[in-house]
This record gives structure tokens, sequence and C-alpha cells, in this order.
């Protein structure tokens, strides 16, 4: 096996095949998703060949700034890294070649951090505890639905009697609800502006922009890998959101305003994405993170029934860290936008 570090150029003709014959092929792990991570960063993969044969690599982004340099593995929001392999090529044996491989290169090139954001559904956190050795590890819990969840046939009564509710209440509101693909494109300025911004303002926050959303859906929508799912009450959209399909189904993104969000339109949107999921045969509903297990979110996940596991970011100190810290959080996340450096309690811990 022999490991090197390549540019997505590089890579390119070996990704058809690859992707053929990928243990569990997120829509973060695309090309697709590739490329699009390459139009926002300096992009690399550490990838491992054996007789010109691709069995596996790491895909990573770099920072370079005045304060110090970061090469980090699933930089975009839900981005999701780490190492991609062939079905056929065990993790146990690939896994610590291709992460010493890295580390090695990262030294060359003097990297102060490295930042590794694992994928769900892929059992190897040990696997890169073991191989990095890292400084710190910060884990999230995410919801998921598996592939034989039924919505019609729920496991116990505490949930059909969810559903039943939550679906009355959407069909006594009159909301419809549809997914696109690319012709979806049109809708996400409205989307954005009427919905997702101010559901946002609710809670003191604010979104990535529209051109992210936008450059996403580009991206995907022509491979197959995302879809736009918008709910109506007759021609006005009331709730809305990106829906990534790969191995998974990702409830990556979606909002209604706070009016409809009462009436049951943002479960209507779940409820149509399970089918598409289950249509499409994908191995799971990821309905992804919460902010914590007292949020409501989270309550309303758990009354759908999701199991949970957990992803983590692996961040391994190369250098001396002193000027992320003198810089301070918050100009370590402007400089570095996108990028998992130093989890907060560093800061504060050297304040």
């Amino acid at each position: 096996m022999d490991c090197t570090l390549v540019t997505r150029e590089d890579l390119t003709p070996y990704l058809n095949e690859f992707e053929a014959a990928q243990f569990r092929p997120l829509a973060q792990h695309s090309a697709a998703w590739q490329r699009l991570s390459e139009s926002r960063y300096t992009w690399y993969a550490m990838a491992a060949f054996h007789a010109n044969r691709l069995l596996g690599f790491l895909p990573f982004c770099e920072i370079k700034h005045d304060i110090g340099s970061v090469w980090m593995s699933g930089p975009l929001a839900a981005g999701y890294g780490g190492i991609l392999r062939r079905n056929d090529v065990p993790s146990n044996n690939l896994y610590p070649q291709l992460l010493s491989a890295w580390l090695s290169a990262a030294r060359e090139a003097k990297i102060d951090v490295l930042s590794l954001f694992n994928a769900p559904f892929f059992d190897d956190r040990e696997l890169y505890r073991e191989a990095l050795d890292p400084d710190f590890i910060f884990d999230k819990f995410y919801q998921y639905l598996p592939d034989d969840f039924d919505p019609d046939n729920a496991p116990n009564w505490k949930i059909r009697g969810f559903i039943k509710r939550q679906r009355k209440r959407a069909s006594d509101a009159g909301l419809s609800v549809a997914f696109s693909g690319v012709e979806g494109r049109p809708y996400l300025p409205e989307w954005y502006s009427h919905i997702l911004c101010p559901r946002f303002s609710d809670f003191g926050a604010t979104p990535a922009p529209l051109s992210f959303f936008a450059d996403l859906f580009d991206a995907l929508a022509p491979a197959g890998l995302c879809r736009f799912g918008a709910v109506r009450q007759d021609d006005k959209m009331v709730a809305g959101g990106l829906f990534l399909t790969g191995w998974s189904l990702d409830i990556y993104l979606r909002a209604a305003t706070t009016e409809f969000m009462r009436q049951g339109a943002g479960f209507l949107l779940d409820d149509a994405a399970i089918q598409l999921g289950r249509n499409l045969g994908c191995g799971a509903i990821n309905f992804q993170s919460s902010p914590s297990k007292e949020s409501p979110s989270y309550t309303y996940k758990r009354n759908w029934g999701c199991a949970e596991a957990e992803t983590s970011v692996f961040t391994k100190i190369l250098t001396d860290v002193a000027p992320f810290i003198r810089a301070g959080k918050d100009a370590v996340s402007q400089a570095f936008p996108g990028f998992f450096v130093l989890p907060y309690n560093v800061y504060e811990e050297s304040s």
C-alpha cells in the first residue's frame, strides 16, 4: 500500500470506479461534495493505492493564516470528514497507514493543528483515537432512524400516536408537501429570506449566506444527491429545506415559520423525507444533532423513536498553539471559517 498526498485533479480519474465500490457513500463524501469543498478552501487528500487501484483516501482542507496553519477533514457545515474506503478494504489495515502518512505530511509541511470530524454510521472512532493520539476529542451525538422504520407501522403506540396527531394537524391546516431536484433551485431565495432567516432570528442567530446553500444545491442536485422539500398552504411556502440523499438520507437543514411549525409543517417535511429515503433504499434517516438533550428538537426526534450514536472531532496539536490562544477564539473563528481548531475551553483555561 502506497500513501501519497494528492489534489482533487490527481484523484478524479479514480473516483467513478471508487465510488461504485465505496463503503457507505454519504452525500458528504461524494466527488460533488469534494468539488464544493475545493471551491471554498485549498483541498487535498491523503490517498492509498495498490497496483494503481485507489483503496481509500482522507480528504481535508487547508487554511494558512498569520495566526497559524490548520488542516481539517470535514470543514463544511455537517461536512463529515474522515477516511473513505472501498467495501473490500478492511478499515483496521487502511486507517493506521493513511493516518500515519497524514501526520508525517503535516509535520513536513509545518502544519500547527490537525482537525478531523469523523462520519456517522462508520463506527470508526476508536481507530482514529489509536492512530492520531489526539490532544482533544469533542464528542457529538446524532439521532437517526434505521432503514426498516415505517411511519405507517411504527413500533409502539407512543410513536404511532405522535405521527397520527401530527399528520392530522398538518391536514387540518391544509398543508401539502413536495420534493424537487434541480428544478427546485428557483425556490431557494424565497425559502432563505422568508423562512430560514426569520427562524434563525427567533433564536438570535444568523444562518450561512444564501450563496452557500445555492452552491451546495448546485453541486449536489445534478448528481441526485440533494433535494429541496417545500411545504405550502395554497401557494404560500411555509416550510422548506435541503435534504441530502446518499447512503443515508440526511435532514440537512429545514425550517418552518413559527406559526406553521405549530401546525405540523416541519413534521410534514420529515414524514415525506422518511418516505423518500425508503423509496431510494437509503440505509438510515439521519436527523443530525441537537443543541442538547434538553432541547425541544431532541425531544421531537425522540418522539419519532430515533436511536442515538456519536461522532467526534479529533484535534491533534503538532506545534506550539500559543499564537492561537493569544489571538483568542473570536479571531481564530474569523481566520478559520468553518474549521474546528481548538475547543473553546482551551481559550478559557488559558485566559
